[in-house]
């Protein structure tokens, strides 16, 4: 192939002898057309300077390296096909003062863990957890049965109430169950009627 100087006629030819031609043995349909090169060159995202507050890069830790995406504020992710996303397209973002931002449902398929506090707005739905409505119904049987309680401690030493040992030693004085004298049967008017004490008159002697 023989360099072209500037004026120089451009003449097309197979021809290796003349110096103003240019040869073409090599094969065209390896080469891209201007056309095809702007059209390839509009369907790729501008690069990223690295001038940028924006960040991409693999960074080496020591033990592994990772990508990493930085800036100086913070991060926005969306899904969208405006260019820019609008706010309300955002479905997370990234600040280091706000820490991380979710603006749509979160699942997540392995543990969760929580070092600091964590606030619920609102409901909260597990298999192993009571509702409010269900801790208050099973708190009110214990709350009436511990107001019984708390009564009856307080009133232990009182005079209307009897403790234990006073509750035993009067049963303990009693007849099990009232029966017939052996020669009862034999009275014309005994004194129970079946298990019931017939009634006794004063009677008048003249």
């Amino acid at each position: 192939m023989k360099s072209l100087s500037a004026g120089s006629n451009i003449v097309l030819t197979n021809d290796d002898t003349n110096s103003n031609c240019v040869d073409i043995s090599a094969d065209l349909s390896s080469y891209y057309t201007q056309t095809e090169v702007n059209n390839l060159c509009n369907t790729k995202q501008d690069s990223i300077s690295s001038t940028g507050n924006f960040k991409v890069y693999e960074h080496s830790y020591g033990l592994y390296s990772a990508g990493v995406l930085s800036h100086t504020y913070g991060l926005q992710f969306a899904v969208s096909s405006s260019v820019p996303p609008t706010t309300n397209q955002l479905i997370m973002g990234m600040d280091a003062s706000t820490g991380v931002s979710i603006a749509h449902s979160l699942d997540v398929s392995d543990n969760l863990q929580v070092n600091g506090v964590c606030t619920c707005i609102g409901n909260v739905s597990a298999p192993n957890l009571y509702t409010k409505t269900e801790t208050n119904n099973l708190l009110s049987n214990y709350a009436l049965n511990a107001d019984l309680l708390i009564d009856l401690l307080l009133n232990t030493n009182s005079a209307d109430v009897y403790t234990q040992t006073q509750i035993d030693n009067m049963l303990n004085a009693k007849q099990n169950s009232l029966a017939f004298h052996d020669d009862e049967l034999n009275y014309q008017y005994p004194l129970l009627n079946g298990s019931t004490v017939r009634s006794l008159e004063t009677a008048v002697i003249f």
